[in-house]
């Protein structure tokens, strides 16, 4: 019988290898896809789907000794659940960075508002005249549509907030007195778009 390890379709912190190696050993596949991830099954105790990674119905039944399945990042559709059900393995799901997606968002809009992929490229290339030829907005006193008022879209709407942004939601499982506690003013999605400067979509595919 082979070692007992976890297998990572792509590298994870150090953190959670340290306390991973308390257990088993942790190797990284060197591709994320199925083919490369199913030479890696003998032995391996627990997958960590990252990434471009799945976990298949394929690949579960082939890992004879899989005992768990971890998943981190928002949503787990790579990850068959019904298979690892049929087999009693249980899936752990991690939905970290919720935080840095909303900052990220702020930082796409903040850059199209004040143009900042045109600016930087005129630096660039010296030509400073070219900001006399467009004009960057503000955030203030503009409307921000967040479709989607969960962990993500709520905490977008709190750095919004501070930017002095108008922000209206559309979500039909937060009702309007949830919704005006983070700041939102809650409307139907037609609204929303009728209403919205910006719009930022904060939902699963479904």
């Amino acid at each position: 019988m082979a070692p007992q390890r976890f297998v990572s379709t792509a590298p994870i912190g150090s953190t959670a290898i340290r306390i991973l190696e308390t257990i088993a050993p942790v190797e990284t596949a060197s591709s994320p896809d199925e083919d490369t991830v199913m030479q890696m099954l003998e032995g391996t105790i627990g997958i960590v789907v990252r990434g471009e990674g799945a976990a298949s119905e394929r690949l579960i039944a082939a890992a004879g000794e899989l005992k768990v399945i971890g998943r981190t990042g928002v949503g787990y559709d790579s990850v068959d659940v019904a298979a690892a059900t049929g087999r009693n393995i249980p899936l752990i799901y991690a939905p970290v960075g919720g935080f840095a997606v909303a900052e990220g968002a702020l930082a796409l809009l903040l850059a199209l508002v004040k143009k900042i992929p045109h600016c930087d490229l005129w630096v660039r290339s010296g030509e400073w005249d070219e900001r006399y030829s467009t004009c960057s907005g503000d955030m203030a006193d503009h409307t921000l549509g967040i479709v989607g008022l969960g962990r993500i879209g709520s905490h977008l709407a709190k750095l919004a907030t501070a930017f002095e942004m108008t922000v209206v939601g559309y979500d039909p499982v937060v009702d309007a007195v949830e919704s005006e506690r983070m700041g939102v003013r809650k409307v139907n999605l037609d609204e929303l778009l009728q209403q919205s400067d910006y719009v930022s979509l904060h939902v699963p595919l479904n």
